[in-house]
Parts: structure tokens; sequence; C-alpha cells
């Protein structure tokens, strides 16, 4: 029975030395040749020159010699591209799993592979948490280090909050990278975004489409003077409360401010004061 690939259910195929999905097209792996081969000692004598490229006989079966030899010229050529492969594959299932858009993900990837070409002392995960932190700031999503950190450690690996913050800085400086301010409207989107990472298992993708279309409409009823001079992402968060308040009998998680305060990393007593203006502003929130 082969093997199926975990991501897309594809085949698993052997290709140029490799083990790679036949649907998606995710390297699995390398594809290891034995060095072990059996033949017998033969009494004729011949020169060395006729014995390069020879075949070398047992029984029915022959095997090229110079066949072989590309084969191991191959495999250690890509041995030192199979730790890019594998980081890689762990950046897009890292996104994935913190709901961070194609943009961020597809952006990271090409930061890493730039960067890992530069003359920077650091470990491969540390470079690709670097580079997944530096994209979300680059297209104005608010990313946990810590978070980031968390689950690269749960794959197995070895890395330092600090560090990780230095190699950003310098990832940043090297690639000109600035931190554009998001706008209201992108930190409501980014708070929703983390209540679909926690309650994923609770309500459909429609609740939170629903969800983020009131919290738009709501944010764009609040005047001018009610945003400016305010901390954006704790405005944004109690609009998204009441963007819930008004669409919690659609869906069927339960949201309480403490547990959004916490979800969103602002203040529970912030948020219910902001929340508290908002539903002064726009009326009743059923």
């Amino acid at each position: 029975m082969r093997e199926r690939c975990e991501y897309c259910g594809g085949t698993i195929i052997c290709y140029r030395g490799e083990y790679v999905c036949e649907k998606c097209g995710d390297v699995k792996g390398p594809v290891f040749v034995t060095p072990i081969t059996e033949g017998s000692i033969s009494d004729t004598q011949i020169s060395a020159p006729e014995a390069i490229g020879g075949i070398i006989e047992r029984g029915k079966y022959e095997t090229n010699i110079e066949e072989r030899r590309r084969i191991y010229d191959f495999r250690l050529r890509i041995s030192d591209f199979y730790g890019d492969y594998k980081v890689i594959k762990e950046i897009i299932m890292v996104s994935e799993k913190l709901n961070l858009s194609t943009n961020v993900r597809d952006r990271a990837i090409y930061i890493y592979r730039k960067i890992s070409k530069e003359n920077i002392k650091s470990t491969k995960p540390v470079l690709a948490i670097a580079s997944i932190i530096a994209s979300a700031r680059e297209n104005r999503t608010y990313v946990q280090p810590k978070k980031v950190c968390e689950i690269f450690k749960q794959l197995g690996h070895k890395v330092s909050m600090n560090i990780v913050l230095r190699r950003v800085n310098e990832i940043c400086s090297k690639m000109k990278i600035k931190a554009k301010k998001p706008s209201l409207e992108e930190y409501v989107k980014d708070i929703i975004r983390l209540l679909r990472i926690n309650f994923s298992e609770d309500a459909n993708e429609r609740y939170f489409v629903n969800l983020e279309k009131e919290a738009l409409r709501i944010a764009a009823q609040l005047p001018k003077f009610m945003i400016i001079g305010r901390n954006p992402r704790t405005l944004a968060s109690a609009i998204v409360y009441a963007a819930y308040r008004r669409t919690r009998k659609q869906g069927s998680i339960k949201v309480t401010q403490e547990k959004l305060a916490e979800i969103a990393h602002v203040g529970k007593f912030t948020l219910r004061e902001h929340y508290s203006m908002i539903k002064r502003k726009i009326g009743i929130i059923h």
C-alpha cells in the first residue's frame, strides 16, 4: 500500500532522489540508496580504465557504477538544501496555525530564503521565526512573537526570544522593512483572526465572516473624535465585542470581555470602558 500525503491525500512518489507528493509537490524527504552491493570476484584481470563505468555482474541483475555514483553526487548536492525545505514546510504550517494570510506566509518564505544567504550567524528555526514576524509587521498584521516561539518549541526546536527579536531587527534593517501603522479596520480584522484561532472548533467560517462585516459596520459609524487619541487595538477589541453582542445568536461561541481582552492582549477594564462608550453612541447592543 502506497503512502499518502498528510496535507492533500496525494500519492507519495520517488522523483529525482526525493519522496514527493504527486498532487501538491510537498517534499517529504530524501531517498537513501544503500551503498552495499553484492558481487563476485573474477579471476580475469582487467585494467582500471575498463573497470570504471563497467558492469558488476551479480546473477541476472546488473548495476551501472556510473549511475550509482551520479545518485551519490546528487544526494550530496541537495543535502544542504534539505534543511531549507523542512524549515519552509514549517513556516507554511505555522502560518496556517496562526491563521495568517497567504501574503504574509509567502513573504515570510521569501524573506527566509533571501536572509538565509546573508552572513547572519543563527539557526534556521530562529531565522524562520524572525521572517514570519518581519513579514507580519510589513503587512500590518499583529503576531505575538512569544506565540510563534512556542509553536516552534513544540516542533522540537530550541529558540530564544531575545535572539529572535534581535534577528527581526537585523532583517528589517537589511531588507529596509518599515512597520506600517495599521488602520482601525485592519485592527478589527486582526482581532477577528485571533478569535478564529481560539474558537475554530466552536463556530463555522460563515459566522466569522458575518461578525467581521458587522464589526466593520460599527467602526464606520464611529465619529473621528472617538477614534483619535485612543489605543486602536483596544478600540478595535471593543468594536468586535459590540459586533459579537449583536450577532451572538447566529453563532455558538461564548465570548466574555475578559476572554476577549486575553485573546487581544488588551486591558479588560479599558476594553469595558471603550465598549460602554460605543454602546452609548450607536445604541443598544442586542
